[in-house]
């Protein structure tokens, strides 16, 4: 499937001051917030560096005490949400694999440039957050030794070959439409590690609805609270 069901929630607007600030390793663009000794990588979705409420998270994930980097991948503008959903998707896979496939571009942003940044920080323990296709790149990263855990928010592409290199805890929310949890579960379920990882389906959201949903909606924001203070408390956990 796509990496966005054709009903997916797009982006609303955000009132949200941003507490972080931006910095940039080489050509590399951040948004970092926080401090600690622990430290959360986000992997926002295809709407980008600026879209929906992805700062706003990362904000709330560094108030609980964690180092929040969210890089610019993209370099660049996100997918424009008045293109979506596009009239061909194949348009959006061909850009999805040019600016932010896992072994053209994120995997050396990840290892080359955003985990030495960390570390020179003084961060001891690293996990990573994705939205969308960001959960697919987040569960590449599992397969890494410098990653301790990572989570997933209405992932996309996930596959049960994905789950079977991940070496770390995870946590997956995805959404309603979402393609079923149930086989990347069964994997994970087989580790030893499978009663550290979180999963969990909300059947009444529509993908994208935590950092895109309209707040004003009561179900949407139940909803995403409880997914973003689920996501705190598993890194609390696990890093």
């Amino acid at each position: 499937m796509s990496c966005c069901p054709k009903d997916s929630e797009l982006p609303t607007h955000s009132a949200h001051v941003d507490k972080g600030k931006l910095e940039k390793v080489d050509d590399l663009e951040l948004y970092v917030s926080g401090s600690g000794e622990s430290a959360v990588i986000v992997v926002y979705d295809i709407f980008g560096f600026d879209g929906g409420r992805t700062r706003q998270v990362c904000d709330q994930i560094a108030d609980a005490g964690f180092l929040v980097v969210l890089p610019d991948f993209f370099r660049g503008p996100g997918w424009d949400p008045a293109n979506f959903p596009p009239a061909d998707y194949h348009d959006l896979m061909r850009w999805i694999k040019k600016v932010g496939s896992w072994d053209n571009v994120i995997k050396a942003d990840f290892f080359q440039k955003v985990i030495p940044y960390l570390h020179s920080k003084g961060v001891k323990k690293i996990g990573a957050l994705g939205f969308c296709f960001g959960a697919k790149m987040v569960i590449h990263a599992c397969s890494h030794p410098e990653l301790s855990a990572g989570a997933g928010i209405h992932p996309s592409f996930l596959t049960p070959e994905d789950a079977e290199k991940a070496t770390t805890p995870m946590l997956l929310l995805p959404a309603g439409n979402d393609p079923p949890i149930d086989p990347i579960k069964a994997v994970f379920d087989k580790k030893p590690f499978a009663k550290d990882c979180v999963f969990k389906t909300y059947p009444e959201m529509k993908h994208g609805w935590s950092v895109r949903g309209e707040l004003s909606d009561p179900a949407i924001a139940r909803d995403a609270a409880e997914a973003i203070s689920l996501t705190i408390d598993f890194f609390k956990k696990q890093l």
